[in-house]
């Protein structure tokens, strides 16, 4: 261990850093995270005041959420017992291991609610300095995904009721590109999903406190059911023979839902709905 490294996590020489008087640790802070990033949590915690600190030098941070209410409202569903196991197929990686889930538990613990600003703000810091901006970075993209009301799904909702129910339509000319969607759709149905209850004192504590409900539950459902149509949708642009042509594609799905005769609006130009990379 260099003179640097032993100045860092000497913990006398890191609260004279603190100090007003003499402010030494922006410089002292920046070289230790640049040479060895592994320290940060320790410091974090050992020294609480300089959180800002390591806020100003983190390399590529996200922002902090502005929206507190919905994130609040996605982190407390991710501390649920009943929704943890169905985290893979709503399209969100969480971190190996029991320490996430510990860590969120801990952070919902020492709030009145999870709409409160601080909260949001602090998980993300310490979602930061505990699994990296990779992660970070793969949660705030997520938020894409997440159905959180009516019109978080960006038009696919309409799209795969036409792909699901006109693709058999004899009298219309199926593009390629729906015919490998509905096949990919075929194959791979959605898991059929049992009846989210709290079952554990802690889902009962958070949904009796946040006042959870079935309709909380639904954005559950509807986020999985999202990700499996737009994972298809994404998989048939790999493998369909020949660029797509979206015009057609589009007109397709216009006449096939004036065929179908749905009640739902006729769907919009098809776009490239997003998902999360992978972060590990």
């Amino acid at each position: 261990m260099n003179a640097l490294n032993r100045e860092v996590f000497d913990k006398q020489t890191a609260s004279s850093l603190v100090c007003p008087q003499v402010d030494l640790s922006l410089d002292v802070t920046y070289q230790g995270v640049d040479d060895f990033g592994d320290a940060v949590p320790l410091l974090w915690w050992t020294i609480p005041q300089m959180r800002w600190r390591w806020r100003l030098k983190l390399k590529n941070l996200p922002t902090p959420p502005t929206d507190s209410f919905r994130w609040g409202f996605i982190l407390g569903l991710l501390s649920l017992d009943f929704v943890h196991p169905l985290v893979p197929d709503m399209g969100l990686q969480l971190p190996a291991g029991t320490e996430f889930m510990i860590g969120l538990r801990r952070s919902i613990e020492e709030v009145e609610t999870v709409q409160d600003p601080a909260f949001v703000s602090a998980v993300f810091e310490w979602l930061t300095l505990e699994y990296g901006v990779a992660f970070v970075d793969h949660l705030w993209r997520w938020e894409s995904v997440f159905q959180y009301g009516i019109d978080d799904d960006g038009g696919a909702f309409e799209w795969s009721e036409v792909v699901f129910h006109g693709e058999g339509l004899k009298d219309l000319d199926v593009p390629e590109f729906i015919s490998v969607l509905h096949n990919i759709l075929t194959m791979y149905p959605v898991k059929e999903i049992c009846e989210l209850v709290p079952s554990t004192e802690w889902d009962r504590y958070v949904c009796s406190r946040e006042e959870y409900d079935e309709m909380t539950m639904d954005c559950v459902e509807n986020t999985i059911y999202h990700y499996s149509f737009v994972s298809a949708w994404h998989q048939a642009l790999h493998t369909a023979s020949r660029d797509v042509d979206w015009a057609e594609v589009h007109r397709w799905g216009i006449r096939a839902a004036e065929h179908i005769g749905r009640s739902f609006a006729r769907p919009e130009p098809p776009k490239a709905w997003e998902l999360p990379l992978p972060w590990r």
